[in-house]
């Protein structure tokens, strides 16, 4: 079977799915990973420019670090790459040339109605996928409200309701957003009329998905205070998700959520 991920930015998929993905390459599935917001800035806001500082890396060299951090993670989980090249919040300018974002904190708290041209983009850019070539489709949740995980969730749903089956799509939570605690309705708002579908995963499939998280430098120093904390925080998470009716030794749960009117997952593991 051939797999489709859906990462809003360069580390998303391998944080939120890396040890999925491992363990669907390594059961003889195909996977790729297509990122969204890959474009590099014509011109820097102030907040882009704080940012690339947290990364620790000179402005003109962010896009081809995360680049090349992005293939090196993604080849580790087996995993082949596309990037659709388009800019992601902290790039975009509002039609008077000011930064369509100012702070922080309004990456969270923006509706994506808000950002008409930047979902006609993403959509314009999906429309020269291919999609019938995948058998199962995978997209955030939008778990945190990150405005670009909302666009690129709505984007593929409007492309999936004219392109291919709504039944190939399979949502995944967003870590580290999830992690922090910030969005309590999520289940209620995101996962509205969805059934969470318990994937066991091997112990080892987590191991790969921190190795690959390691891949992702820059982020690092952006997502987490240490090494340790990262480490730490999926460890725990991966733990975390119980399922009442499954417990195998040596394994652990893994979430998706599929819309109800779909019986089943038709992954084998």
């Amino acid at each position: 079977m051939k797999h489709l991920f859906l990462s809003p930015h360069l580390d998303d998929a391998a944080i939120s799915c890396g040890d999925y993905i491992d363990n669907l390459v390594r059961t003889g599935h195909a996977v790729t990973v297509m990122t969204v917001f890959t474009g590099s800035a014509e011109r820097l806001s102030m907040l882009a420019r704080i940012i690339h500082k947290k990364f620790r890396l000179r402005d003109e060299e962010v896009m081809d670090v995360r680049l090349q951090e992005d293939r090196s993670a993604c080849t580790l989980l087996g995993a082949d790459t596309i990037h659709l090249g388009l800019p992601e919040c902290l790039y975009r300018f509002d039609e008077k040339g000011g930064p369509t974002y100012r702070k922080l904190n309004e990456l969270f708290e923006t509706d994506p109605s808000r950002e008409p041209a930047a979902s006609k983009e993403i959509i314009s850019s999906l429309g020269d996928i291919d999609f019938t070539q995948y058998d199962l489709i995978y997209i955030p949740l939008g778990v945190g409200r990150h405005i670009d995980h909302l666009l690129v969730r709505e984007a593929v749903e409007l492309v999936a309701s004219t392109s291919f089956p709504l039944s190939k799509l399979m949502y995944y939570r967003d870590l580290p957003y999830l992690d922090y605690g910030t969005d309590p309705n999520w289940r209620s708002e995101l996962a509205k009329g969805m059934e969470e579908v318990c994937i066991m995963l091997p112990s080892l499939s987590l191991r790969k998905k921190l190795a690959a998280i390691e891949r992702y430098r820059s982020q690092l120093r952006m997502l987490w205070p240490s090494r340790f904390r990262m480490l730490r925080q999926i460890a725990a998470q991966a733990r975390s998700f119980k399922d009442v009716h499954i417990h195998i030794e040596g394994k652990y749960g893994f979430p998706l959520y599929i819309r109800t009117q779909r019986a089943v997952i038709t992954v084998n593991h």
